[in-house]
C-alpha cells in the first residue's frame, strides 16, 4: 500500500534575469517566490537598467503580481523582487534599490564583509554570493556569517563573475555551508533534470535557477519555468510503500 505524505522538503524558488513582464508574470503565476533582476554587467544578455526593471515591477503592481515592498500574499502567491549586482558602489545599489522597491540585495561579485554589513544596517536583506570554485570557499564565507541573510553559492568560472553559467559544482560544499546555520540558496547549473537531486542533498531554503529555464541565452521559456516549479514543487511530496 503506499501513501503520499506532505512534507517541508519544497524549497522556495528563484527565477533570475527576468527581463520582460510577460515572463515575470508567468513565473509568479506558476508559483515563483523570488524575481531576480540583473542590474549589473551591461555586457551581458540577462542585464536590465534600473529604468528597465522599475518599468518591470510596475507593471506587475498594476497587474496584482508584486506585492508591496514589504512583500504581502497576492491572487498568484507571495513573490519577493531581487537585484543583482557585481561590485557596484554603495551609492548605485541603494539607489537602485529604492527606484525598483527592491525586497532584496543580492551581491554577486567581491564585495568585502564591512559592505554587506553596510547595507544590511540600512534595511537591505542582502544575500552574498559565492563562487564555489573549491572547498577553500568556506573559509571565506566564515567571515560574512551574521552580517549577511542569506549565502548564495553558485558556481565558478575563470573567465567571468555573475551567475548563469550553466554549470554547477559540488554540492557537498553546499552541504558543509550548512553548519553556518544560516539561509541557504542554491544555485548554479540547476534544471528540471537535476533539481529534485540537488533539494534531496543539500535542503536549501531558496533553489536559483537562470540558465536552466532558457532556450537561448538571456531569453527565459515559460514552459521550462513551469516544468522547474513543478518539480520543485513535487519535493512536498513523500511516497511511502508498506
Amino acid at each position: 500500500m503506499r501513501y503520499d505524505l506532505q512534507t517541508n522538503l519544497s524549497p522556495q524558488i528563484k527565477i533570475c534575469g527576468i527581463n520582460d513582464s510577460k515572463t515575470a508574470m508567468a513565473a509568479i503565476e506558476s508559483g515563483v517566490n523570488y524575481l531576480g533582476f540583473v542590474l549589473s554587467m551591461p555586457q551581458t544578455a540577462r542585464y536590465v537598467t534600473t529604468n528597465q526593471a522599475q518599468t518591470i515591477i510596475t507593471s506587475l503592481q498594476s497587474a496584482g503580481g508584486k506585492p508591496n515592498k514589504y512583500g504581502t500574499n497576492t491572487d498568484h502567491g507571495f513573490c519577493r523582487v531581487v537585484g543583482v549586482f557585481v561590485d557596484e558602489e554603495r551609492e548605485f545599489v541603494e539607489r537602485a534599490a529604492d527606484i525598483c522597491s527592491l525586497d532584496v540585495v543580492q551581491l554577486h561579485g567581491c564585495e568585502p564583509a564591512w559592505y554587506c554589513q553596510y547595507l544590511r544596517s540600512k534595511g537591505y536583506e542582502v544575500w552574498k554570493s559565492f563562487r564555489m570554485k573549491d572547498e577553500k570557499v568556506l573559509e571565506q564565507i566564515r567571515e560574512y556569517i551574521g552580517k549577511v541573510d542569506a549565502l548564495h553559492l553558485d558556481a565558478y568560472s575563470a573567465d567571468r563573475v555573475g551567475g548563469g553559467l550553466a554549470k554547477s559544482f559540488d554540492w557537498e560544499w553546499a552541504v558543509q555551508a550548512k553548519r553556518f546555520s544560516t539561509r541557504l540558496v542554491l544555485a548554479g547549473g540547476l534544471n528540471s533534470s537535476n533539481i529534485q537531486q540537488a533539494i534531496s542533498k543539500v535542503q536549501p531554503e531558496v533553489v536559483d535557477v537562470s540558465s536552466g529555464v532558457e532556450t537561448i541565452v538571456g531569453q527565459k521559456d515559460i514552459g521550462l519555468i513551469k516544468t522547474f516549479v513543478s518539480m520543485v514543487k513535487k519535493c512536498n511530496t513523500l511516497s511511502i510503500i508498506l
